[in-house]
């Protein structure tokens, strides 16, 4: 996966992601907010991450640095699956992560238990 930074212009070169073994199928991302009332932002915590985070055809969710490409880590794997879609709860507390088998398959994971 190729990471463009859109205040770099036209000409740069991305960054790129290599972890994934097979094709990515979904993005999502994870930020903090700053409301105006709490200045400077809250420190990074789990339940309220700088990420984003990718699903991939090889069943693996990863985990990554916010604005870069630096793996954080494996959020989940689901064994012998595609993964469909991941998303961030709006809370930004948990992941969904979807995969199909002969039903569609749910996993909730915690982002303190990442």
């Amino acid at each position: 996966m190729r990471v463009w930074r859109t205040d770099q212009g036209g000409d740069q070169e991305p960054e790129v992601a290599t972890e994934a073994d097979r094709g990515i199928t979904s993005i999502s991302t994870a930020v903090r907010i700053a409301f105006a009332r709490m200045r400077p932002p809250l420190p990074h915590s789990p339940a309220q991450p700088n990420c984003w985070i990718t699903g991939s055809e090889d069943g693996e969710v990863r985990r990554y640095t916010k604005n870069v490409p630096n793996l954080e880590g494996l959020v989940t794997h689901v064994a012998a699956l595609a993964v469909r879609c991941v998303a961030v709860d709006p809370t930004g507390k948990k992941v969904a992560v979807t995969s199909e088998y002969f039903h569609f398959l749910l996993h909730l994971v915690a982002f303190r238990d990442m």
